[in-house]
């Protein structure tokens, strides 16, 4: 699972790196575009993986 998520990242910032270096605004705006929809899309994870773990605290302290 470590070497998957290492992966993911080295692409994603090889592909940050090219985006931005490029010469044409369109890649860089895509570039752009792309970045804040892979954040939002991580924040989204850990919110609901947060959600999850809340739940079943809850759940687990009224099964005591």
């Amino acid at each position: 699972m470590f070497f998957v998520a290492w992966s993911l990242h080295c692409f994603i910032f090889a592909m940050l790196t090219t985006g931005f270096a490029s010469q044409s605004s369109m890649c860089r705006v895509a570039t752009a575009l792309w970045l804040v929809t892979y954040v939002v899309n991580i924040g989204m994870i850990l919110v609901e993986n947060m959600w999850k773990y809340a739940r079943s605290l809850d759940h687990a302290r009224y099964r005591q």
